[in-house]
């Protein structure tokens, strides 16, 4: 027998929060309050998924796309993003932990995310608060609170 450690990076909500592995397998781990420190992925749907099993949903796949572009970047805000919105893989978002909503579209690229780094750092210096950052046209845009 040999055993195989299933380190959860994500998490989605089927009535409860269950855990979701780099492979996309849904660990049946399953608790009422969200689990610290791991995003929550919005946008599955209970057909896509089976717990306790690897999930070849696209939503499953592109949020692990996600998650390693983010980690491999090491970027200062990184532990700061709380949800990935793929209910529409063409209008992917996510939210920090300030509550801002980073729009970003399609696709997810690397590039996106040091624009978004450079905007945090900004935003941070001159005390702003916007409600979304969009990073989907070639002017980056910021809502107001």
């Amino acid at each position: 027998m040999v055993l195989k450690e299933r380190l959860p990076i994500m998490q989605i909500k089927m009535g409860k929060f269950y855990p979701v592995d780099r492979e996309g397998f849904i660990l049946p781990y399953a608790r009422e309050t969200p689990h610290t420190n791991l995003p929550i992925i919005l946008g599955i749907e209970p057909g896509e998924i089976a717990i306790n099993s690897l999930s070849h949903s696209p939503r499953i796949r592109k949020a692990i796309e996600i998650i390693a572009l983010i980690k491999e970047g090491k970027y200062f805000w990184e532990k700061g993003v709380t949800k990935i919105n793929l209910t529409s893989l063409n209008d992917i978002s996510f939210f920090l932990d300030n509550g801002i909503e980073v729009k970003f579209g399609s696709p997810v690229l690397k590039e996106k995310f040091e624009r978004l780094s450079l905007v945090l750092e900004e935003v941070k210096i001159k005390s702003l608060s916007p409600s979304f950052i969009d990073l989907r046209f070639k002017d980056v845009i910021l809502g107001p609170q």
